[in-house]
């Protein structure tokens, strides 16, 4: 009987001794990965640029889209990041504005105000409105030839033809 109880206890002495091997292993051993501290600030998500769509004409799958955005807090390059990715139907013209969120903009600059013609929308975003001008534009011609042009820039050091004025 004694041989038994010797057994049994070196049984249970064995598994004993494989869960506190166990634990170590799964609880800070050499071989478990050393707990991360927080010692470093976690880098917060940078916010994209936000642009407000604000008008929108589509004539014949030519479209001309109207944005408002912050001037001060977004570079020109986000700006033509973003007018690149302006839906655009081959063999016509896309075009964008871009007004800074506090500028005299025009709110009523949509499809049935111009009664299916262009021209008519062109012509009142150029010469009609009362706003302010604005600060980039980019044309996607039918051909394909992508213009940007920041409007913030005299004349002399852009090139002319998009911008409010030239």
């Amino acid at each position: 009987m004694w041989n038994f109880l010797k057994n049994k206890i070196k049984y249970i002495v064995g598994i004993y001794i494989l869960l506190v091997v166990a634990v170590y292993f799964s609880n800070g051993s050499p071989t478990s990965p050393e707990p991360s501290t927080p010692t470093e600030e976690i880098a917060k998500p940078v916010k994209s640029a936000e642009f407000n769509q604000i008008g929108y004409v589509k004539i014949n799958k030519n479209r001309i889209q109207l944005y408002t955005f912050d001037h001060a807090q977004v570079s020109s390059d986000e700006v033509w990041k973003h007018a690149k990715k302006l839906m655009n139907t081959p063999g016509k013209m896309t075009s964008a504005y871009y007004f800074d969120k506090n500028d005299v903009v025009p709110y009523n600059f949509f499809q049935s105000t111009f009664d299916n013609r262009l021209i008519l929308a062109v012509d009142n975003l150029y010469e009609y409105y009362d706003i302010d001008d604005w600060k980039y534009a980019y044309m996607l011609t039918a051909n394909g030839t992508q213009s940007f042009v920041d409007c913030t820039k005299s004349p002399s050091d852009r090139n002319v033809g998009l911008c409010r004025g030239d």
